[in-house]
């Protein structure tokens, strides 16, 4: 590939991730430095002790177990030995696993579509970059380092579905998912369901109707495949192997953990669960998912947690008193457009 095209390739990721690598640097040359408690405190001690093997597990649980692995930790880890165990080293290392995460979810979004789909998908990081806070993306806590993370793996499940050879982004999402559930473990049920849900759909992809040129179905079975859109192309039992490889190595400190303790973390989590049964009723839930779902874009600039939940935000607030909504709205519009065609 040509040193032009692939430089210009480059610019939709680096774009993506320009607003944490900033911050990074700005969070870098704070002077005072940098000052950890509560919850950062407890995740700066156990991403040292990950890193020399004397924990096997995630971030520590105010119930009593801990999350389910170290992968995050010991990634933090390394940053910090890097930088000497100093907070602002943790605190850099964090960015930048955000600043991955971004420029990766740009690459995978072009997987699926090169041509302008980069930089589409670019625009998407920068505005929930924007709307959520770059800062806050970087802040050393488990609920934000899952969030870029979590859209990634969406895009590389899509991958796996449409591409003819779907083991790269397999391993991929392996060690993206491994991530998500290690680091936070509410991740498990999205995981969960993408994985039963990953090759069904490739199976669904794959699948096309068996009809003749007149429009009338052919004798035989319903439904045919295209050839090789299984599982089984190009090297895949290599494939396979470093698949399972990757899957084994990234879960054997948990696993270490829960044969060598009594009783495991995986114990602990289980009898945790099935003891405290949720009695949420369900307007409760309904409005923290209002509260998720619609935090961005459809209430960008409120922050009165009184209006967090009120439905009827669109209704009363004209779309003339929020600029950067119609500009939204238009470029969904744009996007879906371009998505179609």
């Amino acid at each position: 590939m040509p040193r032009r095209k692939l430089s210009g390739a480059a610019l939709p990721p680096l774009a993506a991730a320009l607003p944490l690598l900033a911050a990074a640097l700005r969070a870098g040359l704070t002077q005072g430095g940098t000052w950890f408690w509560g919850d950062q405190a407890l995740i700066d001690l156990e991403a040292r002790n990950s890193l020399v093997g004397r924990n096997l597990l995630g971030v520590y649980d105010r119930y009593g177990w801990h999350h389910p692995g170290p992968l995050w930790l010991a990634l933090l880890g390394v940053f910090r030995w890097l930088g000497g165990g100093s907070a602002v080293a943790l605190v850099l290392g964090n960015y930048l696993l955000q600043a991955a995460a971004a420029a990766a979810i740009v690459v995978a979004a072009t997987r699926l579509r090169p041509g302008l789909t980069a930089w589409w998908a670019a625009l998407v990081v920068l505005g929930y970059e924007w709307s959520f806070g770059a800062e806050r993306l970087g802040t050393v806590w488990a609920p934000y380092a899952i969030a870029l993370p979590a859209a990634l793996l969406v895009l590389l499940v899509a991958d796996i579905v449409a591409s003819p050879d779907p083991w790269p982004s397999a391993i991929a999402a392996a060690v993206c998912a491994t991530f998500l559930c290690q680091t936070d473990i509410s991740t498990v049920v999205v995981v969960g369901a993408l994985a039963v849900a990953t090759p069904l759909l490739r199976l669904a992809s794959g699948a096309r109707l068996r009809r003749r040129g007149d429009g009338r179905r052919t004798p035989g079975p319903l439904w045919s495949f295209q050839p090789g859109w299984g599982w089984a192309t190009g090297k895949w039992r290599r494939s396979l192997a470093v698949l399972a490889a990757v899957v084994v190595v990234l879960w054997l400190p948990p696993l270490i953990q829960q044969l060598t303790t009594s009783p495991g973390n995986f114990v602990r989590v289980y009898r945790f669960l099935s003891s405290h049964p949720s009695r949420q009723p369900w307007l409760t839930s309904l409005r923290a998912a209002g509260t998720v779902f619609g935090s961005f874009p459809l209430r960008l600039g409120e922050k009165v947690a009184r209006r967090d939940a009120d439905p009827a935000w669109l209704v009363a607030q004209s779309l003339g008193r929020r600029p950067w909504y119609l500009v939204y709205l238009v470029v969904t519009v744009a996007a879906a457009a371009y998505g179609f065609t």
